[in-house]
């Protein structure tokens, strides 16, 4: 098995696009199967929608919770990696799914929004996971330091248990980790491109054959990978210093090349060609809107669903603000962590008693005093746990009530707008809008889950 991480990323559609879609396309002929974990919807096409919802409610999970609302705003919540196992191998849905499984405990990620998808356009079995780093009830983001050390751990466990050691090399720098020497990884691709090359021509056409490009870095050529990552390419290559480098690569290697953030920007219009071409039929319905004069009535349609539907998260906004309030409230009545702190200063007075205070029993008072405290903070914690129970219990409806209603108010905007529009638009605008809106109203239905 091999791990490979890939760069964070700021956008869960776009990772949903990459890897629930064949490549530049939006088909999904390589998809063989796809997964959710820690969610109430099975469906990959709503699983993005919630996973984004939970990462822009950060702020009210952590309030909701009773975490401090401190440190920098999260940019890049999308955290992804592959799991590949050897093309002799064919391992089952079930398979796949246990590694995917241990592979997140292993990461401390057990707990978090997970989307899976298992492709089939490759010799080598392999699965992609893209992980919500924001916790969906606490709104903590997950510490990520050293994933590759544990994930080539996990891979390195997980081979053993197969009997199989299809990667020697990660038992030869676990060996050289545990003799304290310091480990290197080189990335394969860059290694085979740069010993079977003549010249810096058949260098780069070698990796644009796997998905690498060279880009100009802020100080230094750099190869940017299928993921989007910068890689500093002298790291992976043994022996080789940079004036070899650019030397060999010759006029490949020069200020004119294009920046990381342009060779992205790049891939990105290429794929949305791509898409747009596959799809001429809406091309011509853009083009037949245009012929018909009714973009300005467009436009107005969408400002006017725009309109309500900004109100109704401000509604939902400010419900889940109340219940922030009520929660906060409720522990502040009870007050138990200053209690424990009571029970603690008590604690640390019964270890500081003298021996003439143990042997005379001086202490009764104070040891009574701590187990009726004890004794009190543990109905404390009941009563609190009981109200909490109750109060998110009734949050939960109201939120299912105010979905309801917002679903009848969308549903008779857009009953609305159809008798206004005319009829030429009709067909095609208003079942891009109520297919908009039903997917609005099915994702809502995760959301109370989110608010935990």
């Amino acid at each position: 098995m091999v791990p490979v991480i890939a760069s964070n990323g700021a956008s869960f559609r776009g990772a949903f696009d990459y890897y629930f879609h064949d490549v530049k396309a939006r088909t999904t002929a390589r998809i063989a199967w796809t997964e959710t974990l820690n969610m109430l919807t099975d469906c990959v096409d709503k699983a993005w929608k919630v996973m984004t919802y939970t990462a822009k409610s950060q702020s009210r999970l952590k309030k909701a919770s009773g975490q401090k609302a401190t440190g920098n705003k999260l940019k890049k919540p999308v955290f992804a990696y592959s799991l590949s196992w050897h093309p002799e191998q064919t391992p089952g849905r079930e398979t796949m799914l246990s590694a995917a499984k241990e592979s997140l405990e292993k990461l401390g990620l057990s707990e978090h929004q997970v989307m899976i998808a298992a492709h089939c356009d490759q010799p080598q079995p392999h699965i992609h996971l893209v992980v919500n780093t924001v916790h969906p009830v606490t709104g903590m983001v997950a510490d990520l330091k050293y994933t590759k050390r544990k994930l080539s751990d996990f891979a390195r466990d997980f081979q053993r248990r197969e009997g199989t050691n299809y990667c020697p090399k990660r038992e030869e720098n676990y060996t050289e980790r545990q003799a304290k020497l310091q480990t290197k990884y080189a990335d394969p691709i860059i290694e085979e491109a740069w010993k079977n090359a003549r010249n810096g021509e058949d260098f780069v056409s070698t990796l644009k054959t796997h998905g690498y490009d060279l880009a100009q870095g802020r100080k230094r050529t750099v190869v940017v990978d299928p993921y989007g990552k910068a890689i500093n390419p002298t790291r992976h290559l043994p022996g080789v210093k940079a004036a070899e480098f650019n030397q060999t690569l010759g006029r490949f290697a020069d200020d004119r090349l294009p920046s990381v953030d342009e060779v992205i920007r790049q891939r990105k219009l290429s794929s949305d060609r791509t898409v747009n071409d596959a799809e001429p039929s809406q091309n011509n319905v853009a083009l037949k809107k245009d012929e018909s004069g009714s973009d300005r009535t467009s436009e107005k349609i969408d400002m006017i669903i725009e309109k309500q539907r900004d109100r109704h998260d401000k509604e939902k906004a400010k419900l889940f603000d109340r219940y922030a309030q009520d929660l906060t409230s409720l522990r502040e009545e009870y007050a138990i962590a200053q209690r424990q702190t009571e029970i603690e200063a008590i604690e640390d007075r019964l270890k500081r008693q003298s021996f003439w205070h143990r042997l005379f029993r001086i202490d009764r008072k104070l040891k009574k005093q701590h187990k009726t405290r004890v004794q009190e903070l543990a109905r404390k914690k009941m009563n609190l746990s009981n109200k909490a129970s109750r109060l998110k219990t009734r949050f939960t409806q109201e939120f299912l009530h105010l979905e309801l209603q917002q679903g009848d108010e969308r549903k008779a905007l857009i009953s609305t707008l159809n008798k206004r529009t005319p009829r030429r638009q009709n067909a095609k605008q208003n079942s891009r809008e109520t297919n908009r809106e039903c997917q609005r109203i099915a994702v809502s239905r995760d959301v109370p889950e989110l608010g935990r």
